[in-house]
C-alpha cells in the first residue's frame, strides 16, 4: 500500500495491484481509479493527488472525484 496522503476530509491510497482509492472520512469510499501499472508513489499538489506508477506514468487525480 501506499500512503495514505490526505486532502481535506479525503485520505487517499495506493495499491501494488494497480488502483488508486480514495475514502471519505466516515469511511466510504468515494472512488476508485485503475492504473496502468503498480501505484510507486502518491503526493498531493493543491486539491489533487499526483499518482506514479511503475512503469513511470503520472496522474493527477481530483481528490474529490478521481
Amino acid at each position: 500500500m501506499r500512503g495514505p496522503t490526505t486532502v481535506g476530509d479525503v485520505t487517499v491510497i495506493g495499491t501494488p495491484a494497480r488502483t488508486v482509492s480514495a475514502f471519505a472520512g466516515d469511511g466510504w469510499r468515494l472512488w476508485q481509479h485503475a492504473l496502468d501499472d503498480a501505484v510507486v508513489e502518491l503526493a498531493t499538489v493543491g486539491d489533487g493527488i499526483l499518482a506514479t506508477d511503475a512503469s513511470g506514468g503520472l496522474h493527477l487525480l481530483d481528490a474529490r472525484t478521481g
